[in-house]
């Protein structure tokens, strides 16, 4: 995981717009008034603000740890946006493209959540059936976080503290753990690479990969907005996200979360007031979602180098044929969308990808040493579209 989510973001591109779903509009390009409308409320981020809140101020670069990672929904609502501009299934007069299925899956249409969202892995890992199978603790990503090994680290900056900001830089990049930390409640953890717990004071410091910075900002950055406290950023190429330890490749992502102003403890301030000297750096991030498409063959990649989960032996699931069957199973029948919104509803296009969200909250952090760690070799991990060694299993990743 911590190798693959050293490029967390790749190219996130700036956000002038909401995502836009189409207008029924005539030859002139003007709303047609005699269309019906859509009866699907789409599922979309908020849109860009009015206004700045206060153009000429700029905070210092704002450094946050991902402190909790779920693919899980909840509450039974389906955590996401509407990635193809369409509500699947829905067949009510005026719905875009009729409900039809941006892409041609081999059987029956999976149909989207309320607003068209787009969260097939979600309705995918319920189905899973071993034992008392949690998904989170198959990705492996809070365990990771709890004993100080590795996640992802925020970097925003260019914002000016305010509830609105019309332009803000934002990047992101995998860390490799916490070798040094001045958080009271932080706890060593010498198993493998010596590594402390993170407190979460705000004074964590979590190493990084050297060759992901330059000038103490990510190398791949991009532009959003925040807007009401909502930081919105949409991506047009893939990102890697935790998952594992390889990571999972995401295709044109939608980034939303809620920016919180942090006192000196870790408290929530007053929104309404500028950040003191001392509190600049100080803002957490809740109800983060990532949501975008995954590619099959990545899906399966990532997850056949996946630890077998507990009760089904040692070892990686590419290496375990009853585990990797039913996830692969499970995998190729959730294919909802194109792997690019460019295929969308393109004749005859198959569904190669499944849509995924991922929920996240994040704390403030320091940015600690950079370090090149080498990891144990994992025989799951594809090379050339197939593992390294599944012990003549597997020799490809894929659904066909």
């Amino acid at each position: 995981m911590l190798v693959a989510a050293c490029q967390l973001v790749a190219g996130i591109e700036r956000v002038d717009k909401d995502i836009a779903a189409a207008d029924v509009t005539t030859d002139a390009g003007n709303p047609d008034p005699g269309a019906i409308p859509d009866p699907c409320q789409h599922a979309r981020p908020p849109g860009k603000p009015s206004r700045d809140d206060d153009p000429t101020r700029e905070l210092p670069a704002i450094v946050l740890a991902m402190k909790q990672f779920s693919l899980k929904d909840e509450d039974n609502i389906q955590p996401g946006f509407d990635l193809d501009g369409v509500c699947t299934c829905d067949t009510r007069p005026g719905s875009a493209d009729g409900g039809a299925s941006s892409c041609v899956r081999k059987g029956d249409p999976i149909c989207d959540a309320d607003g068209g969202v787009d969260n097939s892995f979600a309705i995918a890992a319920k189905s899973f059936d071993i034992g008392s199978f949690d998904i989170d603790k198959f990705a492996g990503v809070n365990e990771s976080i709890a004993r100080g090994r590795g996640g992802g680290l925020f970097f925003i900056r260019k914002y000016n503290g305010r509830a609105n900001d019309l332009e803000v830089e934002v990047g992101l990049i995998g860390a490799y753990g916490v070798v040094s930390s001045r958080c009271p409640e932080s706890q060593p953890d010498d198993g493998g690479m010596p590594t402390y717990s993170p407190g979460w004071c705000g004074d964590d410091e979590w190493t990084y990969a050297p060759k992901t910075m330059v000038g103490g900002f990510p190398i791949v950055f991009g532009s959003g907005y925040v807007h009401d406290y909502h930081l919105v950023i949409r991506v047009d190429r893939s990102v890697t996200v935790p998952f594992g330890e390889i990571g999972l490749s995401m295709n044109s992502p939608v980034f939303v979360a809620t920016l919180v102003p942090l006192d000196e403890h870790m408290a929530p301030r007053d929104p309404n007031q500028p950040p003191t000297a001392s509190q600049e750096r100080f803002y957490a991030i809740e109800d983060g979602t990532i949501a975008g498409r995954v590619s099959a063959t990545d899906l399966l990649s990532a997850a056949g180098a996946a630890a077998t989960p507990a009760g089904f032996g040692q070892g990686y699931v590419c290496q375990t044929p009853g585990v990797y069957e039913l996830v692969r199973g499970q995998i190729c029948q959730a294919l909802d969308v194109a792997q690019s919104p460019n295929l969308d509803f393109q004749p005859g296009y198959g569904c190669d990808a499944v849509s995924m969200s991922i929920r996240f909250s994040a704390q403030p952090a320091r940015l600690g040493e950079g370090i090149d760690p080498s990891n144990p070799p994992n025989p799951c991990i594809a090379v050339d579209g197939g593992p390294i060694d599944s012990g003549n299993y597997i020799k490809k990743y894929g659904c066909d």
